[in-house]
């Protein structure tokens, strides 16, 4: 049995947010870090709460870190820096009010350009359409954004949804992508947006990563009789699965190594192994030895 894998990991706002802390723990001494929707096993915050070996190896200064999950617990005089996630400007005007040092803001640069669009256009009067999941958090906080300056947000989960779009005489309408969305339902939207030559303005905010991990995940099916996806239970192994599975019907997903049923495997050549974005390519590494492992066991093709 062959087995295949994606050598796309960690999403790059991620990596940039963990190298970046980890320079701010060495240059600044110890702080508190924190993000909104921070929480679950795959949190980035998470792991260097538990310390994870192979965070510490490369960012040994997050060592020093400690990790706050409820901004309500900040104290003045408390020393602050934000992950990728960030958080929004009323929450941070909160604490500086407060008293809260906010020594670094390392909010991933796609999810800052998603919001800064999104309230931008809402400012301008433009009422929003956003691709992307409902209840997620970059579409939840559109809505938010939407709202905050008057205006409606529509989430549009899938290509015919666009099909759905009406502009009122008078009315102003921006489209922009949920960072982590569908690569694929992202174009789709477009093209039907333009076929139907609706007076909508496209904002492009769907990141580059989500384009590279799909692709990689469309590609990995494609070469495999059966496709394992590592999922984080977010939005970036949703589209990873949307994508992989457009193309393979034997696609499982798991939490860990030991969620993989050997029958999953029976009479299959060659095994892919997939994660969402905040899976660590070590993690995928040991899915892709693990299903190798276990080959021997399994009943050839």
């Amino acid at each position: 049995m062959k087995v295949i894998k994606s050598e796309i990991g960690l999403c790059v706002g991620i990596v940039n947010a963990y190298d970046k802390m980890n320079r701010a723990a060495q240059k600044e001494g110890p702080f508190l870090a924190a993000h909104q929707n921070s929480g679950g096993d795959w949190d980035t915050l998470k792991r260097i709460e538990r310390k994870d070996p192979n965070i510490m190896e490369r960012y040994p200064n997050l060592r020093n870190v400690t990790v706050v999950h409820d901004p309500a617990q900040l104290k003045p005089g408390d020393r602050l820096v934000l992950g990728f996630h960030g958080f929004p400007a009323e929450t941070k005007s909160e604490l500086k009010e407060k008293g809260v040092n906010l020594l670094k803001d390392f909010q991933c640069p796609f999810i800052a350009t998603m919001d800064r669009q999104a309230e931008g256009l809402a400012r301008d009067g433009f009422d929003l359409l956003v691709m992307g999941n409902k209840g997620s958090h970059h579409c939840t906080e559109a809505e938010r954004l939407a709202a905050k300056h008057g205006r409606s947000c529509t989430v549009l989960e899938k290509a015919e949804d666009a099909d759905g779009i009406a502009v009122r005489e008078g009315q102003k309408l921006a489209l922009i992508g949920q960072v982590t969305g569908n690569t694929e339902t992202w174009s789709k939207v477009v093209d039907r947006v333009r076929q139907r030559q609706l007076p909508v303005k496209i904002v492009e905010t769907v990141c580059s990563d989500s384009y590279d991990r799909q692709a990689a995940a469309r590609r990995v099916a494609m070469e495999s009789d059966v496709v394992i996806l590592i999922n984080d239970g977010g939005d970036g192994s949703r589209s990873s699965f949307e994508v992989a599975s457009a193309v393979h019907a034997r696609i499982h997903r798991i939490s860990r190594k030991e969620d993989i049923q050997p029958a999953w495997l029976e009479h299959a050549e060659t095994v892919g192994v997939i994660g969402g974005i905040t899976v660590p390519q070590w993690s995928i590494d040991e899915v892709a030895k693990y299903v190798d492992e276990i080959s021997p066991s399994v009943a050839p093709a």
